[in-house]
């Protein structure tokens, strides 16, 4: 896969560059990363709009009683923009206390590290309502593995009429909805847990509604205390 070629090269390159600051490759050995151009990558972001979003929570509404685990899943990874792994690996030691602000869960290893994930009132709600498992301090039950959770998705997205539709693109959807709403790409960036910029660079194009409006509402302003009317 080009992507897990280019997150391994740039491994390569991170274990190749402190091997020669501690002098283990001389100097006079050629930088052996220096001529290898990384894959390009095409970027793929799905993001669902407010119908669909509405057709994917009835749907899931339908399922609560069946399926609860997997459906509160679902809603997390909607609500939080988290990663699939982050949330059926959560651990309650790592959740903050619940109120009605929200709560924040910090995680000791993320893909990109220790990350904290910051849950609104509604997912915090929905966090508080799951019962605990006894004997076991994961939030979901080990039982849910990923390819039992892609199962079900994959029959949810299909009754929604979302058929091709990620389960990673719920993080995506978290991510547009955001930007469209006015937060700045570093802040949502910062959110998800994006190492680079680059990363979070695939949104930039959905911020120009929000900027659009934050010029209009400050030109507003100043119109409106000058005394001038279009």
């Amino acid at each position: 896969r080009p992507g897990a070629a280019n997150r391994a090269f740039e491994i390569l390159r991170a274990m190749l560059g402190t091997a020669r600051q501690w002098g283990d490759i001389g100097e006079e050995v050629p930088d052996a990363c220096a001529n290898i151009v990384r894959n390009p990558r095409k970027p793929v972001a799905r993001y669902l709009d407010g119908n669909e979003l509405a057709r994917l929570g009835e749907v899931l509404e339908r399922h609560r009683n069946e399926h609860p685990w997997a459906v509160a899943a679902i809603r997390l990874l909607t609500l939080t923009g988290a990663r699939l792994s982050e949330i059926l690996h959560l651990k309650w030691d790592e959740v903050g206390d619940i109120d009605e602000d929200g709560v924040s869960a910090r995680l000791g290893d993320s893909k990109t590290g220790p990350k904290t994930v910051w849950l609104g009132p509604e997912a915090a709600s929905l966090l508080a309502e799951l019962p605990r498992t006894e004997g076991s301090e994961r939030v979901f039950p080990k039982e849910l593995t990923p390819n039992r959770l892609y199962m079900f998705w994959t029959g949810i997205r299909d009754e929604a009429g979302l058929p091709g539709l990620r389960i990673h693109d719920c993080r995506h959807t978290w991510a547009s909805q955001g930007v469209m709403n006015g937060v700045g790409l570093a802040t949502v960036g910062r959110l998800l847990g994006h190492r680079r910029r680059e990363t979070t660079a695939i949104y930039a194009h959905l911020d120009d509604g929000a900027l659009r409006d934050a010029a209009a509402q400050a030109a507003t302003v100043i119109a409106k205390a000058m005394g001038f009317r279009a």
